[in-house]
């Protein structure tokens, strides 16, 4: 192969690769804007409001076309037929079931499209024309939608979404915007608001989804200073402590402090509150043993500089008795108070080395009475549980699949 045929070939492989990559991205934008669309929809679904979650089902299978997502938005036009009784709800709920058994030959929901489907066909048989044709719009799913729009989730129990200072509203917001600027905020009870600013360019369909972060919960810690503090066993400082943050949940706090007992305790932090821990330490026995130990020794020491003193009060004596000259008489005095100072002097030294041993272990007692910091228990990690729960009133015929993702407990693959 020539070096020419060669380059060419490598060069169209590099074409190739820079045109998909774009296209890649793009895809993986739309399926990510599917899952935040699918997720509002189940949301609004779930608090009944069904004409949200048609369009929201309607702009996800625009986004990323599944069968799931068609089973899921005859679901919701079926539950608006029951509202409200309008047959063209109840013609597209019909078109939406044969359209998802069309696409999906076994397996999957198709036994809960076959159930709900005949129980439809009976309606329809009742009400609709024997002539009038029954079609699906999913196919063109953002046909008649607004050109600008923007829809709001997010999973967080208890949520509120308002738009621009508006009302606060359950999630999901779904509205008809006008292009430009807008302020949305997401705020529930014990989480952390989240509030932000937006630009959405005419003819953007935007969705939004966000998990709101818990507010932490809050400890003062009192007790006396030079305490070291471990909180799920990772060392957090020494008394004072400025107010920790914690999780919300179970914590294990260990304490220890040179010459205490060390403390433990699990504590539970309740989300966004604040509370306050007093540490009443005990002392351990071996502080106490070492004090024991220091005044002993410094009794010792004491005498034994009592011995010294009284050593160098006998020298002084004999060199007096000296220098005045001995005579008979003093001689006996002088040998005693020799004698006196080697007595007192060997004591002394006795005394002064027992004294220091017996400080020097009092010291060692006392400097290294330092108890460990208790280990955190152990524990087997809990799968979180999901946030919310589908309906359980009609659990054949909730929408429980999505496109590769789970959204506010609906739970589907591709």
């Amino acid at each position: 192969m020539s070096h020419a045929r060669r380059a060419a070939r490598i060069l169209s492989v590099a074409l190739l690769f820079t045109a998909l990559v774009p296209h890649a991205a793009r895809a993986a934008e739309d399926v990510e804007k599917a899952k935040t669309l699918f997720n509002a929809g189940a949301k609004a679904y779930t608090n009944g409001r069904y004409l949200v979650a048609i369009d929201s089902f309607r702009e996800a299978y625009a986004a990323a076309p599944r069968p799931a997502m068609i089973f899921s938005l005859a679901q919701a036009y079926r539950r608006q037929y029951a509202v409200d009784g309008d047959l063209e709800k109840l013609k597209q709920a019909i078109a939406n079931y044969r359209l998802y058994l069309d696409q999906v030959k076994e397996g999957e929901r198709r036994a809960d499209a076959v159930a709900a489907l005949g129980e439809l066909e009976v309606l329809a048989a009742a009400r609709l024309p024997r002539d009038g044709t029954i079609t699906s719009t999913t196919s063109s799913a953002a046909s008649d939608a607004p050109k600008t729009k923007l829809t709001i989730t997010s999973p967080t129990p208890g949520a509120r979404i308002s738009l621009d200072g508006g009302k606060p509203i359950e999630p999901p917001l779904s509205e008809a915007v006008t292009p430009g600027k807008h302020r949305y905020k997401i705020s529930a009870e014990g989480y952390i608001d989240e509030e932000r600013e937006i630009n959405i360019a005419p003819g953007d369909q935007r969705a939004i989804e966000s998990d709101l972060r818990e507010r932490p919960a809050l400890l003062d810690i009192r007790g006396p200073a030079g305490a070291t503090v471990a909180i799920d066993g990772k060392l957090v400082g020494t008394t004072p402590l400025p107010a920790q943050e914690l999780e919300p949940g179970a914590r294990f706090l260990a304490v220890s402090r040179n010459g205490f007992r060390p403390y433990s305790r699990e504590i539970v932090a309740q989300r966004g509150e604040r509370d306050t821990l007093e540490l009443n330490l005990t002392r351990t026995p071996q502080r106490y043993v070492s004090y024991v130990f220091l005044g002993a020794g410094a009794l010792t020491l004491l005498s034994g500089l009592g011995a010294g003193g009284k050593a160098l009060g006998a020298e002084g004596r004999a060199l007096e008795l000296k220098k005045a000259g001995l005579t008979e008489s003093t001689l006996r005095e002088y040998n005693s108070a020799l004698a006196e100072r080697s007595a007192s002097t060997i004591a002394a030294g006795i005394a002064l080395g027992v004294g220091a041993a017996i400080g020097l272990t009092g010291f060692v007692l006392y400097a290294f009475d330092a108890p460990s910091l208790p280990l955190p228990p152990a524990r087997k990690e809990k799968k979180p549980e999901p946030k919310e729960k589908g309906s359980t009133l009609d659990m054949a015929y909730t929408p429980v699949v999505g496109p590769g993702f789970a959204g506010a407990a609906f739970i589907g693959r591709f």
